[in-house]
């Protein structure tokens, strides 16, 4: 396997054996088990499990296939891989819903052999409401919603997670009207994601995307314009960003023009002197 690594001038490829290690393994049943928790959640998780029971009771000769299929798929992840995204579960959703069905089946006949099915259905509310809780979380305060630890970083607290984007476009926007004359943005990580979208169709913006392996290349695009028209979006959680580009471009003078704190780090502008 391998990977490139580097500074923001140079990059060099590692190269190594992939293979599973007993570390990797455990950390991987760990995210599983978490993406189980949050989104699945336990009271459906219990159902879902019933079904699959009661399937193997039934019909053992359907249900033992379609569970092999479903490690034989799981097993290479668990084994392989570095990062273990709860996206790579999505697969499972449809198999899991026709399993729950067959729990929620399962005990509303049992309930209406006893004539008490009206409790099946007080049963099912509440089963559902964690997953609707959590639903409702998604819709209406997203950084609230208790995620997996590796979505957390990814949607609620990393360079990907977008806080701060409308408050540059705002900021852009602003300062294009007031000097009429096009703006050259470079944009870290992740805020490449969002200005485009947020930009589109605006004329006035020309936007760059730096990062480790381009960033020569971001150098000549700064030399050859005027550089009082030039901004830098960075996103960092040193108090003391100004330093970092220091170390890379010397002679590059900045001034911050804007921050916004986000969880784990803070989104700045910074206006080229």
């Amino acid at each position: 396997m391998s990977q490139y690594q580097g500074n923001w001038d140079s990059v060099h490829l590692t190269t190594y054996v992939a293979g599973p290690t007993f570390k990797d393994v455990l950390a991987n049943l760990s995210e599983f088990g978490q993406w189980f928790y949050a989104y699945v959640t336990p009271p459906l998780l219990v159902v879902c499990l019933l079904g699959i029971g009661w399937l193997f009771y039934r019909k053992w000769r359907i249900a033992a296939p379609l569970v092999l299929i479903a490690v034989i798929a799981l097993v290479p992840l668990f084994l392989v891989a570095r990062i273990f995204f709860p996206r790579y579960m999505l697969y499972l959703l449809l198999p899991l819903v026709l399993a729950a069905a067959g729990g929620l089946d399962l005990i509303l006949n049992k309930l209406r052999q006893h004539r008490k099915v009206s409790w099946g259905y007080i049963g099912l509310v509440i089963v559902s409401l964690p997953a609707l809780w959590f639903n409702y979380l998604i819709v209406t305060d997203p950084l609230s919603t208790p995620l997996p630890q590796i979505d957390k970083i990814q949607y609620q607290q990393g360079m990907a997670a977008g806080k701060g984007a409308y408050e540059a476009r705002d900021f852009l926007i602003k300062e294009q009207a007031t000097r009429q004359r096009t703006l050259v943005v470079l944009e870290s990580a992740g805020f490449n994601e969002f200005l485009p979208a947020l930009l589109y169709g605006r004329k006035g913006f020309e936007l760059i995307y730096y990062s480790e392996i381009n960033a020569k290349e971001a150098q000549r695009a700064l030399d050859s314009r005027n550089k009082t028209d030039v901004y830098v979006i960075y996103v960092s959680p040193n108090p003391n960003p100004i330093q970092d580009f220091s170390a890379v471009y010397p002679n590059l003078k900045l001034k911050q023009v804007l921050s916004v704190p986000r969880p784990t780090d803070t989104m700045y502008i910074f206006q080229v002197e």
